[in-house]
């Protein structure tokens, strides 16, 4: 009989690819969504952690649970409204899944989940491993913050936790590397935060890799940088993107003012730099299939 996966959130970006990968080595993977029908490939079940509501059908002998629920972060101003919605998602998922597990209604030996490098704030040149308390201000931090207690809050069960603090996830379908690319496909290059400001980044097929891991493996519970091992300074990571094209780039800084005009404070995601470092994960056995940027943004041309 199959391992049976249970992933909420997986008809987003990531979802997607951690399905797949789980799929190809052999796990049944379900999916828990707010909608019907959200996928051709993978049983969708609905449920609302809102109001605690789960399809009875959803089956209760699980291997695993991956939560990647949540309000993209990204793509829209953050208002109060909005930033209510971002945080109340990401725990609001992690409590009810905590809450079926303590009542034995779903029952599951590995509970892996999102979490983010914005935990850490805006911590320059130094390089940053998993022990290492969150630094500054500011919403991006904040929810973050409650969202990792949550997560950890999920441990008191019994169960194997682990969260992954990911990085920038380049992929061709969507995240950030769309956007980015798009000024470049018209001779202007954009970068943000200062040029000698690093950028924790991951190729989207090694994010699913390392969440394929921690269900494969009995990874120690806890947290772990999801990052490539080579961060980049931000002008390094503007001048690849300018590799990517033939035609002449004029590379230009937005000062970090007008980007906080233009954005409010969702520029926190622009301006926050943090130089992740990726022992814990590779201490596992884990090898990156795209290490360096020049591989992965070549790969995602």
């Amino acid at each position: 009989m199959k391992k049976l996966v249970l992933i909420a959130g997986g008809s987003g970006l990531i979802g997607g690819y951690v399905s797949d990968e789980l799929a190809e080595m052999g796990y049944e993977v379900n999916w828990l969504s707010r909608k019907a029908n959200e996928s051709d490939k993978f049983p969708s079940y609905v449920w609302d952690p809102v109001t605690n509501f789960i399809d009875p059908a959803v089956p209760q002998d699980l291997y695993a649970i991956i939560n990647l629920a949540g309000t993209a972060i990204a793509g829209t101003r953050w208002t109060t409204k909005r930033k209510a919605s971002i945080i109340d998602s990401r725990i609001e998922s992690n409590q009810y899944l905590q809450f079926l597990l303590q009542s034995g209604r779903l029952k599951a030996n590995k509970y892996v989940s999102a979490a983010a490098m914005g935990y850490y704030g805006n911590r320059g040149e130094a390089w940053i491993e998993e022990d290492q308390k969150p630094h500054g201000k500011g919403f991006l931090q904040e929810c973050c913050v409650q969202w990792e207690e949550s997560i950890e809050n999920v441990s008191s069960t019994g169960i194997n936790t682990v969260w992954f603090r990911i990085g920038l996830v380049l992929a061709r379908e969507g995240g950030a590397l769309p956007q980015l690319k798009l000024p470049f496909k018209f001779g202007l290059g954009l970068y943000f935060a200062a040029k000698n400001s690093f950028q924790s980044w991951i190729h989207i097929q090694d994010l699913a890799r390392m969440f394929a891991q921690a269900i494969q493996q009995d990874l120690q519970s806890g947290a772990y940088n999801a990052a490539a091992p080579n961060p980049v300074k931000n002008i390094i990571f503007a001048n690849e993107m300018k590799a990517m094209f033939k035609h002449p780039t004029l590379l230009l800084r937005i000062p970090p003012f007008m980007t906080r005009l233009l954005l409010g404070e969702m520029s926190q995601i622009l301006l926050t730099g943090v130089r992740m470092n990726t022992e814990k994960i590779r201490n596992t056995g884990f090898e990156f299939k795209y290490p360096t940027i020049e591989a992965a943004l070549q790969d995602l041309k």
